[in-house]
């Protein structure tokens, strides 16, 4: 073989082999630091410790066991005195590491006193990591106050997690997805939950939607805000190896609790109902603020069905709740088919509406559905219509009718006025008013002009229309139309003149009627 070659060969082999000790190797000084993470991989681990003096380093407990009798073992060599030492840890395969206890162990110098803590990682994974699986998640906030990963108390959270299978060469089986809200403040967990078992096949990958609300309030700590973290953990089987296999991703998440704020939780969305009916809502106000709360109350409002009611609710402490209940009363003036929105806002003692950092107030809407239900049109007793025909009623010709309305009520009212069943037989050129207005007893009266059909005779009805809110009346009004005969104006009117056109037609119609009069005139007298 060439030298030269050679020698290039000798050289990469030594710096892989160079590379892979420094790659693998781990050290620590003894008392420099308060803990180390050690390595849950399955098998034969190892540590370099070193200490500043001429001393032996003595282990806390030489093994760890898990509920199943899997062990971990630790040994150190040299046990004789020295100033660097190993330490070898071997994983037995299957150990569970429960997500509910600590692992770790503690070594002293026997001489210095240093001490040095090694744990193994707090993570909620059984297994070890071995590539077969990853994790990714995505977050939203489906209803509350919060976004992403800044959430309030008692907001409902979205997180969809993609589980994929990368080994690239053996399906994974059995994968069950774990997730959770971890405390670390407090070393709890506020929520947990599980989901079903799936298999992948290399390559495939599976997004399973997780959602919750955050109500554990019980078990969260006013203080911590900031120091949560949100796991997703899954564990699964190599299907070729049987190998136990898992992995788990974790994200920073806060919980906002400010100080004052008090919300609506467990409303109903719609309700539906008709007019008349007694409809009940009922939902919890929550104090999720670190302050207790006094004179708490929610005022409901819908100014199109007169709704202007206050609900006390009095005294929450700071995350507690009460119960709220509220009948609303459907008035009979509500119109069928329609649907009405009804807002409800929680006040402090201070009648200001509480809001979020965001400024987002503490207001909600309860939709009052009348599709389905039936709301009955009242008669409107209080008015009095009477019509008179004031004009000839000619066929082709228009006539007026003065309607006189009374109020009869003891209060005043606004009526609208209408007119309709007069298209079969005419047409509608004007109404005097849309409305009027009446005290007591008044009378108003209002013109109305139906030009009838050419061809249109005999008894014909139509009527006044009064409409008050939703009581209505109805006024029929019967005319006698009679045939059209000869007239200078319906024969001009039929010329379709307007305006000076129209008078100056009439002149000269006139003129020649006098002019036919004298020569017949003048006829008869020669004659004589």
């Amino acid at each position: 073989m060439n030298k030269k070659l050679f020698g290039l060969l000798s050289f990469g082999v030594l710096a892989v082999l160079v590379l892979t000790v420094f790659a693998s190797a781990t050290t620590i000084a003894l008392g420099a630091t308060d803990q180390y993470i050690l390595s849950k991989s399955e098998g034969t681990n190892t540590i370099t410790i070193t200490s500043t003096t001429s001393e032996i380093v003595a282990l806390s407990t030489a093994s760890i066991s898990d509920s199943n009798d899997h062990t971990i073992n630790f040994s150190i060599s040299p046990a004789t005195a020295g100033t660097s030492f190993t330490l070898t840890y071997e994983v037995q395969e299957g150990f569970n590491f429960d997500s509910d206890e600590t692992y770790s162990i503690t070594l002293t110098g026997s001489i210095s006193g240093d001490k040095s803590v090694l744990y193994f990682e707090d993570t909620p994974t059984e297994y070890a990591d071995n590539g077969d699986l990853s994790i990714d998640t995505d977050y939203s906030v489906e209803s509350g106050y919060g976004d992403d990963t800044d959430w309030y108390p008692m907001d409902t959270i979205s997180v969809d997690v993609d589980v994929e299978n990368t080994n690239n060469n053996d399906k994974v089986k059995s994968i069950v997805v774990q997730w959770g809200l971890y405390d670390e403040d407090n070393d709890k967990w506020i929520i947990k939950g599980k989901e079903d078992k799936f298999s992948l096949d290399d390559g495939d990958d599976k997004t399973i939607t997780v959602t919750f609300q955050l109500d554990k309030l019980s078990k969260m700590d006013t203080d911590n805000e900031d120091n949560y973290k949100f796991y997703v953990w899954a564990t699964g089987e190599n299907e070729e190896s049987d190998e136990k296999t898992a992995t788990y991703t974790s994200d920073e998440v806060t919980v906002i609790m400010g100080e004052d704020f008090v919300i609506l939780n467990s409303l109903p969305e719609t309700l539906t109902s008709s007019c008349g009916d007694e409809i009940t809502i009922t939902g919890e106000v929550w104090n999720i603020g670190t302050d207790d709360q006094e004179d708490v109350y929610v005022l409901v409002t819908n100014s199109a069905l007169g709704i202007s009611d206050k609900v006390e609710i009095g005294d929450i402490d700071s995350f507690d709740s009460q119960d709220f209940s509220y009948t609303v009363d459907v008035p009979s003036t509500a119109e069928s088919g329609k649907t009405y929105t009804l807002n409800l806002a929680v006040y402090d003692d201070s009648d200001e509406v509480f809001s979020s950092e965001d400024d987002d107030d503490s207001e909600y809407n309860v939709y009052l559905d009348l599709s389905s239900g039936t709301c009955s049109t009242e008669s409107l007793s209080s008015a009095v219509v009477s019509a008179d025909l004031v004009s000839s009623a000619k066929a082709g010709q228009e006539m007026e009718i003065t309607a006189t309305i009374t109020n009869a009520g003891t209060k005043t009212s606004t009526y609208s006025v209408s007119v309709d069943g007069y298209s079969d037989w005419a047409s509608l050129e004007s109404i005097s008013r849309n409305s009027v207005t009446l005290g007591a007893e008044q009378s108003q009266e209002v013109t109305v002009l139906l030009k009838s059909n050419s061809d249109s005779s005999g008894e014909q009805t139509f009527n006044i229309v009064l409409n008050d809110g939703s009581k209505t009346m109805t006024q029929p009004v019967s005319v006698e139309v009679g045939k059209a005969g000869f007239s200078l104006t319906g024969l001009v009117s039929g010329l379709g003149l307007q305006g000076n056109a129209y008078l100056w037609a009439i002149g000269a119609l006139n003129v020649l009627l006098v002019f036919i009069i004298i020569v017949v005139a003048v006829k008869v007298v020669r004659k004589k």
